[in-house]
């Protein structure tokens, strides 16, 4: 699986509208309709259930749009609080908007005075679905933003992210005085994100799903990074069946001390699963015992008179 920084995925969205011709409606609506699927999947059939939207006022709130309207389809009590002023938002937004409101959806706006509402309608929710802010968004939350983010957090129901979770920088997993919201799944468009897999925003993330809004692959052929997957396995040079431990290199650790013997263990064992076929530790002699018998051939060498590497002084 390949993994995309938020500069990447921009860059991809781009040249396919633009070169592909593949309009970002279509993208957004491919979005909503994969994340609804994705998200019953999860927790099953959602009509009768009460489910919260929270929208921002770029193309992640659009995408929160579409899934409210397909939603609604489904005889789903859905309401949705916009964080943003309709004047603010992106032309896909305010186009997916209008579509909503035609099908008499609820919109409610995100204020200061509006706050003690969403306090209360939160709490009476099934699901929170946080489509606030996009793979673009960096810093810290602040104002209301960040009082939004308590509310949900404080809340005891499940939180859908979309795409990534307000308040995790999507590029690298950086959460600013952990003022971000704490998703059970998300839902992430096209590729992953690398945001999502380094802490400590992967922390906020719950389970992720990966899913396909019709972005051309080739996109992103030039992209060499990966998830350990199948895609990994092509790039790793084969072994042969009657290969054996000596066919692949033997590799010589030098490390340990009395008061620090762990680190001569995670590097040996760490070079085994490697591909070293043959490891030998050299280790002070005072914590040769501490090494049983198995895999890493350890070897006590003369050690200095504080338990490290060394000759005794005379």
């Amino acid at each position: 699986m390949i993994v995309v920084t938020a500069k990447e995925m921009q860059n991809i969205d781009e040249k396919a509208i633009k070169e592909f011709k593949i309009p970002s409606l279509v993208l957004m609506e491919n979005a909503g309709v994969a994340a609804v699927k994705a998200i019953e999947e999860e927790f099953g059939d959602l009509s009768g259930k009460r489910v919260i939207i929270l929208v921002g006022s770029g193309n992640n709130g659009g995408d929160g749009l579409v899934i409210a309207r397909h939603l609604l389809n489904r005889d789903v009590n859905v309401k949705v609080y916009m964080f943003g002023e309709e004047g603010d938002l992106s032309e896909e937004c305010r186009h997916n908007l209008s579509i909503f409101n035609k099908l008499q959806g609820e919109v409610n706006l995100i204020t200061d005075t509006s706050l003690s509402k969403l306090r209360i309608n939160i709490t009476l929710t099934d699901i929170v679905i946080d489509a606030l802010v996009g793979t673009g968004f960096t810093g810290e939350p602040k104002g209301v933003l960040s009082e939004v983010i308590g509310l949900v957090n404080n809340c005891r129901n499940p939180v859908v992210a979309i795409d990534i979770p307000t308040g995790v920088d999507s590029t690298s997993g950086a959460v600013y005085n952990g003022s971000a919201i704490r998703a059970v799944l998300t839902i992430s468009f096209g590729f992953m994100k690398t945001g999502l897999l380094l802490y400590p925003g992967a922390d906020y993330c719950g389970k992720i799903r990966v899913v396909d809004i019709g972005l051309p692959k080739q996109l992103a052929e030039n992209i060499k990074r990966y998830i350990t997957d199948e895609k990994i396995k092509e790039l790793l040079p084969p072994r042969h069946a009657w290969a054996h431990k000596g066919t692949f290199g033997h590799c010589l650790v030098i490390a340990g001390s009395k008061s620090m013997p762990g680190a001569a263990y995670l590097t040996s064992y760490g070079l085994l699963r490697s591909g070293a076929g043959v490891v030998t530790l050299a280790v002070p002699t005072g914590i040769k015992e501490q090494f049983s018998p198995g895999e890493v051939i350890v070897v006590p060498v003369q050690e200095s008179e504080t338990g490290c590497l060394g000759l005794v002084s005379t």
